[in-house]
């Protein structure tokens, strides 16, 4: 952690002393932030449902307003519509649909939700989104074969959701990484609920291929640089983990500051304080 410490300082004071009116309020807001914004990843039937009862719970027992919510936004604009017949396989097979065409009403999706989603933000405390821009990423990618292509797709899909819908950045991305035998087992397993309404009885196009969802995993894992962005195991030698162990492997990410005070060894605790009032002046 002093590592993370003495990264960030460093960061800090080499933009404060090249690019001081970029970077100095944006520098103190990220070091005192009080609000969350949470994108939980995985491949279909990869317990994401599961986890955001659990960071719910505990945010909440933290005294936090918390509020969930789910990509696609079915019912909420007709973009969502045109998304579930694409699942429900009415345009054509996974393979026969143009991945930019469905990566375009994908944004559109969440751009008719950006309003509410920047009320969400201010209105509450932590807001977990189950599913985001990376899921468009990682889902769309897999179905190109030529790199360069594929990471054009890729590329085009940041921009357009990022810079020119302006969709707002998560402060932090978790993937779930479960082994795809055991994704297989899941998905070959009947699976109810209202979140499936979308199918009107119909199987989800990209559920239907576990050599899809293989190559979703891997653009995954091409996505790990990316700003905030994290792959969680979820497994170890003894094999797939609990959804409690799960949780407690990660939930040492579930911070609103960068940096933890308690973590500062050797320094007077007036000096901290000081360095603490000199933050809360930029939120």
């Amino acid at each position: 952690m002093i590592y993370n410490i003495i990264y960030y300082l460093f960061y800090f004071y080499f933009n404060l002393f090249f690019f001081p009116d970029i970077y100095l309020e944006k520098t103190f807001y990220m070091l005192n932030k009080d609000k969350l914004l949470i994108n939980l990843e995985s491949l279909d039937a990869g317990g994401k449902g599961t986890q955001v009862k659990l960071i719910v719970e505990y945010f909440e027992n933290q005294g936090k307003k918390v509020k969930h919510i789910h990509f696609p936004m079915y019912g909420y604009s007709d973009f969502s519509e045109m998304i579930a017949k694409f699942l429900r396989g009415e345009y054509g097979n996974n393979d026969e649909v143009d991945p930019t065409f469905v990566a375009n009403i994908y944004a559109m999706d969440r751009y008719m939700y950006k309003n509410q989603l920047l009320k969400d933000i201010e209105e509450y405390d932590v807001v977990i989104m189950d599913r985001y821009v990376f899921s468009n990423m990682a889902y769309q990618g897999a179905k190109i074969k030529n790199h360069i292509e594929r990471n054009s797709l890729i590329w085009q899909v940041q921009n357009l959701e990022f810079e020119f819908l302006k969709l707002p950045y998560p402060d932090l991305v978790l993937f779930f990484d479960i082994p795809i035998n055991e994704i297989e087992s899941r998905l070959n397993t009947e699976r109810v609920g209202d979140d499936r309404n979308y199918l009107e009885g119909k199987k989800d196009i990209h559920e239907k291929d576990i050599n899809f969802q293989s190559a979703v995993r891997d653009i995954y894992f091409e996505l790990k640089l990316m700003k905030n962005f994290y792959i969680i195991d979820g497994y170890n030698e003894e094999g797939v983990l609990n959804p409690n162990d799960l949780f407690n492997s990660y939930k040492k990410h579930l911070k609103f500051n960068l940096i933890d005070w308690s973590d500062i060894k050797n320094v007077p605790q007036k000096e901290i304080d000081k360095l603490k009032k000199l933050i809360k002046k930029f939120k």
